[in-house]
C-alpha cells in the first residue's frame, strides 16, 4: 500500500499518489485505471478524495472518465527528466537548468521597461550562477505555463507575474505554483493578496510610499498632492496607503486620479493643481511613476512654472536611466528592479543547490534620487 505525503491538502496528496501509482504500475495511455474504490483502498485514502483527485487529473487531460467504463489514462503524466531517469535507474545529468518565465496578459504588447529590467537582472545573475544553463520563456495563460513548467527542460524557474486587468493570481496559476515539485521563485511588482507562496521576491511599495512622504516632510512641505491613475492599480494603492500613513497629521494632501495613460494622468493632475489659487497650491506633488511625473512637469514648464521653486515633483521608477525621455532630470525613487531580478535568481540557485532550504519572502529596498525637480527645503 502507498502512503500519502503529509503536509499538503488531501486532494493534492491523492492526486500525486494517483500519478505515482500510474508510474509504478506502468499504466499505458488507453488503459483503464482500477475502480475508484479499489484505488482509494490502495492509496489509503477516501473514495471521495480520490474522486476529486481524478476529476482534477481529467481537467489536466491526463485521464478521461467515461460513464459505464471507468477512468482511462489519456497520456503519460508529465515528469521531469531528472526524476524520470532516476526512477528508471539511469544515470542522470547533474547540470542544473534554470528558467526565467515571463507570464501575463501583456504579451500582445511590447514588454514594459520595468519588466525588462527585472528579466535582465534575473537572466544575468542566473546565467552566472548556473553556468549559462538558462531558458527564457514567455507564457500567455495558465495552459502555456503548465506545459512549460512540465516540459522536462527545467529544474527550477523564476516566474515574473504581469497582470493587466487585475493584480491577483488566478486560481489556475496558484494551483500550478503549489503543485510544482521543482522550486519556483515568484516575482511580483505589487504583492497580491494571495495565499503564501514558498519563495517570493517583490517590490516594496510600502517603503516607496514612506520614502516619498519622508522626502517632502523633511523638506518642510505641508501641502501635498498625490497623482494616481484611474485604474487604481494595486501598487498605487500600496504606495498611497504608505504615503498617507507616513504623512499622518504633519501635512494636508489631495489625491488626484486621472485616466489610464500615465502621461495624461500627470497632465490632468497639473490642471487641477493650476486651477487652485496660488497661495493654496500644493508645494509638492508625488506621482505614481516617472511617466506621470513627466506629464506634470511638461505642462508646468509650458505654463511658466518654476521647478522646484514653485512646486517640487517626485516620481517613481528612475526611468530616465532606462529610456524614458524627460525635459528636466526628475527626482525619483528607484524600486531597484534589476535587484528584484537578481535576488530571485539567487533565491532559485539556493533552492536548487540546497534542497529543503527554508521558504523565503524578499522585499527589495528602494532608493531615493533627488535631482532638479526637488523636493527642496522650503524657506
Amino acid at each position: 500500500m502507498m502512503e500519502l505525503t503529509p503536509g499538503i491538502p488531501p486532494v493534492e496528496r491523492a492526486r500525486r499518489a494517483v500519478l505515482n501509482w500510474i508510474a509504478e504500475h506502468g499504466v499505458q495511455p488507453g488503459e483503464l485505471l482500477p475502480a475508484q474504490s479499489q484505488l482509494a483502498h490502495a492509496l489509503r485514502s477516501s473514495a471521495t478524495t480520490v474522486q476529486k483527485a481524478l476529476a482534477q487529473l481529467a481537467v489536466e487531460n491526463i485521464v478521461e472518465r467515461q460513464r459505464g467504463r471507468g477512468t482511462i489514462l489519456l497520456r503519460q503524466p508529465p515528469t521531469f527528466g531528472r526524476s524520470a531517469a532516476k526512477s528508471a535507474g539511469a544515470e542522470t545529468d547533474t547540470t542544473l537548468r534554470g528558467g526565467i518565465v515571463y507570464f501575463g496578459e501583456r504579451l500582445d504588447r511590447k514588454v514594459m521597461p520595468v519588466h525588462a529590467l527585472v528579466v535582465q537582472g534575473a537572466e544575468r545573475r542566473l546565467r552566472a550562477l548556473l553556468d549559462n544553463n538558462v531558458r527564457m520563456v514567455r507564457c500567455r495563460d495558465a495552459s502555456d505555463l503548465y506545459r512549460e513548467l512540465h516540459s522536462d527542460l527545467l529544474d527550477g524557474a523564476v516566474l515574473l507575474h504581469d497582470y493587466k486587468g487585475s493584480d491577483t493570481v488566478s486560481p489556475e496559476v496558484a494551483q500550478i505554483a503549489y503543485r510544482m515539485e521543482m522550486p519556483v521563485v515568484h516575482i511580483f511588482l505589487s504583492l497580491p493578496d494571495t495565499p503564501a507562496l514558498p519563495r517570493v521576491v517583490c517590490v516594496d511599495n510600502w517603503a516607496i510610499g514612506c520614502l516619498a512622504a519622508g522626502a517632502f516632510i523633511e523638506a518642510g512641505h505641508r501641502r501635498l498632492m498625490i497623482a494616481a491613475s484611474g485604474e487604481w492599480h494595486l501598487f498605487e494603492q500600496q504606495r498611497v496607503e504608505a504615503f498617507r500613513w507616513m504623512v499622518g497629521s504633519r501635512a494636508e494632501y489631495k489625491l488626484v486620479r486621472g485616466g489610464n495613460d500615465w502621461d495624461a494622468c500627470g497632465e490632468a493632475a497639473f490642471r487641477q493643481w493650476y486651477s487652485l489659487a496660488p497661495e493654496s497650491r500644493p508645494t509638492g506633488v508625488y506621482c505614481m511613476n516617472d511617466e506621470m511625473a513627466r506629464g506634470f512637469v511638461g505642462q508646468a514648464l509650458a505654463a511658466g512654472i518654476r521647478l522646484p521653486n514653485d512646486v517640487s515633483v517626485l516620481g517613481v521608477d528612475n526611468a530616465f536611466q532606462h529610456g524614458i525621455n524627460e525635459s528636466v532630470p526628475l527626482s525619483t525613487i528607484d524600486p531597484m528592479f534589476h535587484r528584484v531580478g537578481e535576488s530571485a535568481a539567487e533565491l532559485l540557485a539556493k533552492a536548487l543547490t540546497e534542497p529543503g532550504s527554508d521558504p523565503m519572502m524578499i522585499r527589495i529596498t528602494p532608493k531615493l534620487f533627488i535631482r532638479q525637480t526637488g523636493p527642496i527645503p522650503l524657506q
